[in-house]
């Protein structure tokens, strides 16, 4: 750490300790002198200070998913990994004790009941254990439906989050030298980037206690309730208005979220059914548009999302183009290495107008999410609020569509553990959180897009037009980049060829509008 970041800790350690009514004048002497208050590191929080240990806002919403659902297999994470060699049985439990103790996110209670606030708890670690299933005993021929079952019945098992650890652990024995190793973490308590967080700290623990060596991790400076305690204090400064504040301007007027034809009338209850269909670019077509974003100063992201916009607009006939996206929200550098629920969504938001092209739209996209990424670490839940959306267990609040980007590559294996290989096992769980959800991750191959569906409103065949007509699509803007998005082509022939039978059998509302739309 330089003298600069010594200063800045300093700084922020003196105004941790102050009490509430002098936090504000020092915050404001802070701004005189140039120094962003709110890009101080966050802090320990002295807990005698504070009367109660705070949710962060994402932790409040999931709670109220969770009463209302009365729990849900949908906010759960899991990895399963292959483990082949020696395994120390012991060193294992030891670093998932440890990694318990590490992180009071995942040894956090909450309670509360419906109209009353909800509290939180931070239990010890002493009555946390790791699930053991010996399995060596049946035949090999039994192994894998039997194991399968035990890993699915493991995953069907809900959190009691009044009373749970938010992590569980299991072990599964096929044979002395192969174990499966199950980790399940609520998301009230993880995020996406808290899984490689995760593994890695169990790797260095189990390599350390097979070698009867000392835990080599250096303590946590802040556990995640002094984040939680953070938010809950920049969310009465100024700075949360002015950012909210650009927020209402770029998301008034908002369409309704599901303005995607479906070919399923929705449910009167939420429902988490899911379907999937795969994808690929080649690599020629990926490096192609990789290329083509760079060209412009865009990502490969922004062009995804203009593809995408522009493939929905097609397909529903509207040119106000509302989605969704994950961001990390770890921009502070002492909550890098916490697990717990740092994520945010973003929503994004494309005019798909007639004389629109892609290289118009890719700036667009460009532009709206620069601004976007600025403004980041507003709360999502506290957005849905301001903008006064209506919230009940049948829509989402802002959008149904959301596209995610994977930017490292898919790893199949875990290194470097002592005496074992590893792999990560994929399992399959027909679960889905929004209408329609384009996840893309960079493989070796090209491109690789997973479309997780709705069961209940689409039927597979409409994926598969969905997922086809965006390969079509981005070739054709690519080929054609200051050509108007309307007048691209989208369709392959083969779907072409269907237009008569949805002219003539399908009533207006079910038709994809790409098809009623010049295909070009």
């Amino acid at each position: 750490m330089n003298n600069e970041q010594n200063q800045l800790h300093t700084i922020a350690s003196r105004l941790a300790k102050l009490p509430d009514a002098k936090k504000r004048a020092f915050r404001e002497a802070l701004q005189e002198k140039g120094i962003d208050p709110w890009k101080l590191p966050i802090t320990p929080t002295d807990r005698t200070l504070s009367k109660a240990t705070p949710l962060s806002c994402a932790q409040k919403r999931l709670w109220l998913v969770d009463q209302s659902q009365h729990g849900t297999k949908a906010y759960i994470i899991t990895r399963d990994l292959q483990l082949d060699g020696t395994l120390d049985v012991d060193a294992l439990r030891k670093a998932f004790v440890d990694i318990v103790h590490r992180h009071e996110s995942l040894r956090s209670c909450f309670n509360g009941s419906s109209g009353k606030s909800v509290h939180v708890t931070i239990q010890n670690v002493d009555q946390f254990s790791v699930d053991f299933l010996d399995l060596s005993p049946t035949n090999d021929d039994e192994h894998n439906g039997t194991l399968a079952q035990a890993l699915a019945k493991s995953r069907a098992s809900y959190f009691d989050l009044s009373k749970d650890y938010m992590l569980r652990v299991l072990l599964v024995k096929l044979s002395e030298d192969r174990h499966v190793l199950q980790v399940i973490m609520h998301h009230i308590a993880s995020d996406g980037a808290s899984v490689p967080i995760l593994i890695a700290e169990f790797g260095a623990l189990y390599n350390a206690y097979a070698l009867s060596q000392a835990s080599p991790l250096e303590p946590l400076s802040i556990q995640y309730p002094d984040y939680a305690y953070w938010q809950s204090e920049w969310l009465q400064s100024e700075d949360f208005e002015q950012k909210l504040e650009f927020w209402r301007k770029a998301l008034s007027n908002l369409p309704p979220a599901d303005y995607l034809p479906m070919d399923n009338p929705r449910p009167n209850h939420k429902t988490f059914s899911g379907g999937e269909w795969i994808s690929q670019l080649s690599v020629d077509t990926s490096n192609r548009l990789t290329e083509y974003c760079q060209s412009q100063n865009a990502t490969l992201f922004m062009g995804l999302h203009t593809i995408l916009s522009v493939l929905l607009a097609r397909y529903s006939g509207e040119d106000d183009i509302v989605m969704g996206t994950p961001v990390a929200n770890r921009e502070q550098a002492s909550i890098g290495q916490q697990i717990g629920l740092l994520a945010n969504l973003l929503v994004l938001r494309s005019d798909v107008s007639e004389r629109s092209s892609f290289e118009t739209m890719l700036q667009q996209s460009r532009t709206y999410l620069l601004s976007a990424y600025a403004h980041q670490n507003v709360p999502f839940e506290t957005l849905v609020e301001a903008l006064q959306a209506d919230s009940d267990d049948v829509h989402s609040n802002l959008f149904q569509v959301v596209l995610v980007l994977q930017n490292n590559k898919v790893e199949n294996t875990v290194t470097g553990l002592h005496n074992l290989a590893c792999k990560y096992l994929e399992h399959k769980i027909p679960l889905a959180k929004y209408d329609l959800r384009v996840q893309v991750s960079l493989r070796r191959g090209g491109l690789f897009l997973v479309w997780d569906y709705n069961s209940d409103l689409f039927n597979q065949s409409t994926i598969k037009w969905l997922a086809d007509s965006f390969n079509i699509l981005l070739c054709a803007m690519l080929e054609q980049p200051k050509a108007s998005v309307h007048e691209v082509c989208a369709l392959s022939n083969k779907y072409r060829n269907q237009l008569a039978y949805y002219e003539h059998e399908l009533p207006m509302a079910s038709k994809p509008a790409a098809m009623m739309m010049g295909e070009g």
